[in-house]
């Protein structure tokens, strides 16, 4: 008897990393002068080819101009591999990030994620708050049907939660085409684990 195990192959947009994407010197002068420092929150929208069909704002700066600019720089210098749907098949993906400008010392605040869980206790190693990144399943309406680790190097527990809750609990954006239709995507999630 021959059986047969399928694994999911769902992954989000996979990048080599932000490193690439910001220089020194496209801080522009007048905030630096200013001294302001500036969280923001973004979604790239990856095609399945891996090129980029745009950038929205989660969560602005608070400066609109600043965060057309900083659109404008993920558009000209990130690169991508596309998101792939369980079966493996290249999709619609939506790749998540925050960055942090500082002309201060300051450390950055950490993000929230997309679903806050608090534990009594994190694994052995772990401190709190601990980031789990999960890729998901996005049908056209938000609603989220699979869920998988987005790094092989995370814990497999706390994966494993961070996804059963997201499936419970989580609404995502749905993902759009240039017309404006709803499609289904894979994307980017993160769980933040805190202690009581």
């Amino acid at each position: 008897m021959l059986l047969l195990f399928l694994v999911s192959q769902l992954a989000a947009p996979t990048t080599t990393g932000p490193a690439g994407w910001y220089k020194a010197d496209d801080y522009p002068i007048q905030y630096i002068e200013a001294g302001r420092s500036f969280d923001i929150s973004l979604r790239l929208t990856v095609k399945p080819d891996g090129s980029l069909q745009g950038c929205a704002i989660e969560k602005s700066s608070g400066e609109k101009s600043f965060d057309k600019y900083n659109c404008a720089l993920l558009l000209n210098r990130a690169k991508f591999s596309p998101a792939k749907d369980k079966e493996g098949r290249p999709i619609l993906g939506i790749y998540r990030t925050r960055v942090t400008w500082k002309t201060d010392d300051r450390k950055p605040q950490p993000g929230a994620g997309d679903l806050e869980l608090t534990v009594k206790r994190l694994p052995s190693g772990l401190s709190s708050p601990t980031y789990i990144q999960v890729a998901l399943a996005v049908d056209g309406t938000g609603r989220a049907s699979d869920c998988t680790g987005g790094k092989p190097d995370q814990n497999a527990a706390l994966v494993k939660t961070a996804c059963t809750q997201l499936l419970r609990s989580y609404r995502a954006i749905p993902a759009r085409l240039p017309s404006g239709d709803l499609v289904p995507s894979v994307q980017s999630a993160t769980v933040s684990f805190l202690t009581q």
